[in-house]
């Protein structure tokens, strides 16, 4: 942030403890968050009737943050005014962030860390957003591939698709699966199994992963880990009451689009994560 702008936004500050925190947190954001970092944001409810007037904002991504102090804010009406206007805005998907002014001087470290935290989680959050839109727009092309009417754009399209929403949220083993599942239709086996790999990675306990795995390492001569990947699979499938073939990928994809756009998904910690789409049992 550049000391115009900076100097601009002081101005604007209704207190020292806004200016300090201000000062704090402008040398660690990046500049597109420090481009749209506001204060005195006016939020408003129907119209001109304003609900809330957050100390500092960044609107685009709706976070607000206050700095309430104790002298201001203790008594019984203010307290329900500030309850009023942190539920208002978490109705409407605003992360809502308020400190003391005791926690600005004695521990603005920590504000600060709570602050890009927030920042974090909402840029997260758009990513995924994004993710979950061209996973399904490839789960609509290879929808139309299995049915025979798309032939080889449509087989196109959802590579290019799954591709796009891989890259935004590289967690998501059905991605991968469904990604591997067009590689196979075009007979590019090494590049089913790569992605076929990288599920069983990100989901190790479903049966059906090893088994469409297995069969593409079947059509490339690769018998012995064909034969490896049909071991897990009928032990995976024996512990959850399943019978190969397990789930016909048709139907997989058929649940996948029933699901919408919900999705459970936590990209920043793929060792914990287990994908829906994938979930025992087949």
């Amino acid at each position: 942030m550049n000391e115009d702008r900076l100097n601009e936004l002081l101005e604007r500050c209704e207190s020292g403890i806004e200016r300090e925190l201000l000062r704090k947190l402008c040398p660690d954001l990046k500049t597109d968050y420090a481009q749209e970092l506001d204060v005195q944001h006016k939020i408003d409810y129907y119209g001109n009737m304003s609900v809330t007037i957050p100390d500092f904002a960044f609107p685009d991504m709706q976070i607000a943050i206050y700095c309430d102090s104790y002298k201001y804010h203790k008594g019984q009406q203010r307290f329900l005014e500030d309850r009023l206007q942190s539920r208002e805005l978490q109705l409407r998907d605003w992360v809502v962030l308020r400190f003391t002014d005791d926690e600005i001087n004695a521990q603005v470290g920590e504000v600060i860390e709570a602050i890009l935290r927030a920042i974090e989680f909402k840029v997260v959050g758009q990513f995924n957003n994004i993710a979950e839109k061209f996973y399904r727009y490839g789960l609509s092309d290879l929808d139309t591939s299995l049915s025979g009417s798309g032939g080889d754009v449509s087989n196109a399209r959802a590579i290019e698709n799954f591709t796009k929403a891989i890259a935004l949220n590289s967690c998501r083993a059905s991605a991968f699966r469904f990604r591997a599942t067009v590689y196979c239709l075009i007979g590019d086996y090494a590049r089913a199994i790569a992605d076929y790999t990288q599920a069983i990675k990100l989901n190790p306990r479903s049966p059906s992963l090893y088994f469409e795995c297995g069969t593409a390492c079947d059509k490339t001569g690769d018998r012995k880990l064909a034969e490896d990947n049909y071991a897990v699979a009928q032990r995976l499938g024996d512990l959850a009451g399943t019978e190969p073939p397990f789930q016909d990928v048709k139907d997989a994809i058929k649940h996948a689009i029933s699901k919408g756009g919900v999705t459970d998904e936590r990209p920043k910690r793929p060792s914990r994560h287990i994908d829906n789409d994938d979930d025992i049992p087949f």
